[in-house]
């Protein structure tokens, strides 16, 4: 699709079909080259990752695996990432990378550990998490993964609200075998699945931020 005009009227020509086939797979086309007139201004990737007892085994794994690729996702954005691994009240555990310092040993620990206790998402603590973190402000994407429904008190609704106008945030909400809809007042997307794996639409759509 980017190759230019002349030369895909060199590949209808029998003349210079073949020779331009030869050039294409050397990589020697001419081709359009798109760049940016501007920066995305892109913030950080927060993922929220439920540790509660009942993520227990393929769920909790399949969830951490989904960090992991976010992770990879900052990098090569060079973006910042910060992981949060939540349960019960005060149950909160925070890994923060800034773009190409990713502390692999630190990552494994994060990815290897889990609270096991209950479901209390740290809606309270998103300001001072992102604060924390230090990335430069720009276009946030919060990605929350839970298999659980609970009850989100209205103050810590409102206080989160203005965290995400604040940070520009897309709020992101997997529902592993639950619909999610008490995460409904904070998400602009919220998507139930029976199984987290790559082959479902949300993950699709969230390894594409």
């Amino acid at each position: 699709t980017r190759l230019l005009t002349g030369e895909l009227a060199s590949l209808c020509m029998p003349e210079t079909e073949l020779e331009t086939l030869s050039r294409f797979v050397e990589k020697q086309t001419m081709c359009r080259d798109y760049r940016a007139t501007e920066s995305l201004g892109r913030g950080p990737i927060m993922v929220m990752v439920d540790e509660s007892s009942s993520m227990n085994g393929d769920r909790i794994a399949k969830a951490k695996g989904l960090a992991l690729s976010l992770v990879w996702l900052a990098e090569h954005q060079k973006r910042w990432v910060s992981l949060v691994g939540w349960s019960s009240e005060d149950q909160i555990r925070t890994v923060t990378f800034q773009p190409g310092q990713v502390d692999h040993a630190e990552l494994m620990e994060w990815c290897a550990t889990q609270w096991g206790g209950g479901t209390h998402p740290p809606l309270y603590e998103a300001d001072k998490l992102f604060k924390e973190a230090g990335a430069p402000e720009g276009k946030t994407d919060v990605i929350w993964i839970t298999d659980g429904e609970c009850c989100l008190a209205e103050y810590d609704v409102q206080r989160y609200l203005a965290f995400k106008q604040r940070s520009q945030a897309k709020v992101w909400t997997i529902g592993i075998g639950t619909t999610g809809e008490s995460f409904k007042p904070i998400c602009d997307v919220v998507a139930s699945i029976d199984t987290l794996g790559c082959d479902t639409q949300i993950v699709r759509d969230v390894l594409s931020i």
